[in-house]
C-alpha cells in the first residue's frame, strides 16, 4: 500500500526534535511533500500470546527491512548502525 505524503504521515517527524534527519529534512523543503511517497512494507500482527510485544515486534521488523532495503547513503536517509526504533 502506498500513501501520499499529503496524508502528513512523514511531515509529523519535524515535530519530534530527536527523530529529525537533516538530509531527509532539507529535500522535503527543497522538493516539496509530492516528491515523496511513503509505504506501508509491513503491518505488525497483532496477538494476545503472553509473550508477545508490540515494541519488540516493531523493532525486529525495522532490523529486517533496513537489512533487505539496505536504505543508506544515496538509497536512502538511513545512518548505517543507527535505528529509529531503540529498545
Amino acid at each position: 500500500m502506498v500513501h501520499s505524503t499529503a496524508d502528513g504521515a512523514l511531515a509529523i517527524m519535524w515535530l519530534i526534535p530527536d527523530r529529525r534527519i537533516a538530509a531527509l529534512q532539507a529535500e522535503w523543503k527543497s522538493f516539496g511533500a509530492e516528491a515523496f511517497t511513503i509505504e506501508i512494507l509491513e503491518e505488525v500482527k497483532q496477538t494476545d500470546a503472553p509473550y508477545f510485544n508490540v515494541e519488540d515486534e516493531l523493532t525486529l521488523l525495522e532490523d529486517i527491512w533496513l537489512e533487505k532495503l539496505g536504505p543508506y547513503c544515496d538509497r536512502g536517509y538511513n545512518t548505517q548502525g543507527k535505528k529509529f526504533r531503540q529498545v
